[in-house]
């Protein structure tokens, strides 16, 4: 089938054309009345896929040439141009392909967080219009590190989701080993797609797990902008902006966890501090109190003082209380003081893996 609106694009475009020249014509008056009968047209999720991959056929072109930025504007507009024409019926259609789509171009522009908010709309989209459980969707592929080769949309799926997978892979063989942190990728795609993404979880805890994705993602590009320019603001505020994040998800993963509210002593005001002693500590069967942070530096102060009481600290055995001080530390000050801390790359690589490996072990605990 060929909808009115991608017809009346393909006998105006022909085989060339510039993103102004589609632009020009979604904006037309004659568009808006085919957008029109169109809509009126779609009744199911399988109706809007076939719509929206006849417009898809406009925009691959560019983003697949070296333009993914320009494709993911030329997706804001028509999804925009969409939403002008016929407000109702733009709600009510399954739009995961286009914000699929979209995820995919911000994954080859390196705009991670964009990438993953994208995923996650075109997932709750599955959600909201029967899309979800069966068959699996994109989103769900590339969410749950679903890697099968016979997943593919010009290469995008398979390749992204088994890059993806290599990055979390790599971040768990650098953290240190605890004797009750055992973690595979197989596991983790068994426990991310049985209680984390899944249409029966909450939609923040999904969030939650797409925002971890992509700073998985963006680990090493933080790193490097901080090596190829260790004094500028902009860097620092990237790498203070990533690890506050990964504090939030930390925070997120235990809150959302279904039994919540059976534990005793911690409520939704609870701090990280007392979410270790009372949740996590006894299930690693550590002993937790404030009194007994292990790192006696205020991390307002010096981070480089934090790295020397790490290493001390983690003598013992207590490398997960460690790190779960680090975040809790990260957590209440360092959004305070943004742009006073010098973050070098090895103390960003430091605070990185243990906040990682704190978010990792909740999930092995909790999850499970």
């Amino acid at each position: 089938m060929v909808y009115r609106s991608s017809n009346y694009l393909i006998t105006k475009l022909g085989g060339s054309y510039t993103p102004g020249d589609y632009l020009d014509l979604i904006y037309t008056l004659q568009f808006s009345d085919l957008i029109e009968q169109d809509f009126q047209s779609i009744q199911t999720w399988q109706d809007a896929d076939t719509f929206f991959e006849e417009h898809t056929s406009f925009i691959h072109p560019v983003a697949f040439t070296g333009r993914p930025v320009a494709g993911i504007e030329l997706w804001l507009n028509l999804l925009e141009r969409l939403q002008q024409i016929d407000a109702i019926n733009y709600d009510r259609i399954h739009k995961g392909l286009p914000y699929y789509h979209a995820g995919i171009y911000s994954l080859f522009a390196t705009k991670y967080t964009e990438a993953f908010e994208w995923f996650g709309y075109a997932f709750e989209q599955d959600i909201r219009t029967g899309r979800i459980p069966n068959p699996g969707t994109p989103s769900l592929w590339i969410l749950t590190f679903d890697t099968r080769v016979g997943h593919l949309t010009q290469g995008a799926d398979y390749g992204n989701t088994q890059k993806l997978l290599t990055e979390i892979e790599s971040l768990i063989r650098n953290i240190y080993q605890h004797d009750s942190f055992i973690i595979t990728s197989q596991s983790l795609r068994g426990i991310v797609k049985s209680k984390i993404v899944t249409s029966g979880t909450t939609r923040a805890l999904r969030s939650a797990w797409a925002d971890f994705l992509a700073l998985i993602m963006f680990h090493n590009y933080v790193k490097k902008i901080i090596r190829i320019s260790p004094k500028q603001e902009e860097a620092q505020l990237s790498a203070h902006t990533a690890l506050l994040r990964l504090t939030l998800i930390l925070e997120t993963l235990i809150k959302q966890v279904p039994d919540y509210s059976s534990y005793s002593n911690v409520d939704e005001n609870s701090k990280l501090g007392d979410l270790f002693q009372h949740i996590i500590g006894p299930k690693y069967g550590y002993t937790y109190t404030s009194s007994n942070c292990f790192i006696s530096s205020d991390i307002r102060k010096d981070y480089n003082l934090i790295l020397n009481d790490i290493h001390s600290a983690e003598s013992s055995e207590a490398k997960l209380a460690v790190a779960f001080t680090v975040a809790q530390r990260i957590r209440n000050y360092s959004h305070h003081v943004f742009n006073k801390e010098y973050i070098s790359e090895e103390i960003f690589e430091n605070i990185y893996l243990r906040l990682v490996y704190c978010i990792l072990s909740v999930i092995v605990k909790l999850y499970i």
